[in-house]
């Protein structure tokens, strides 16, 4: 192999690195997941912070099907690595109602926050709750 093959290939292997760590909003991630991970217990929405960095202004919300209510709880600031479960009794529509799951049907659940630079990171997931 010459020396011109090694630098062509040393170019791309460069450029796909820098296109790869500039696609992410927020710093690395782990094992290529989500910047935030987010689990659905039967009382709780875990979510946990894999940005790399500090997040603040997280609010999750439960979307329900036709979206004309959105529930949603919110918390100040998680660091990263960070877990923090949102109580589904903690849940509010706009106008203070609580979520009720016998009424509602839920589609997703959203996730957003804010990363250190001032990005907007949001994870949006389906709902399944365990046992269904």
């Amino acid at each position: 192999m010459t020396c011109r093959h090694r630098l062509v290939r040393l170019g791309v292997v460069g450029g796909l690195l820098f296109v790869t760590a500039s696609a992410c909003s927020c710093g690395p991630t782990v094992k290529g997941d989500e910047p935030i991970q987010v689990q659905i217990s039967t009382f709780s929405i875990n979510v946990e912070n894999r940005c790399g960095t500090r997040i603040s202004d997280i609010k999750v919300e439960i979307v329900p099907y036709g979206a004309a209510t959105i529930y949603t709880a919110t918390h100040y600031g998680m660091q990263n690595l960070e877990k923090r479960d949102f109580l589904l009794n903690d849940f509010r529509a706009r106008d203070g109602m609580a979520l009720d799951l016998s009424v509602a049907r839920v589609k997703l659940v959203r996730v957003s926050a804010t990363d250190l630079n001032g990005k907007l990171v949001q994870v949006e997931i389906p709902w399944k709750r365990p046992g269904s």
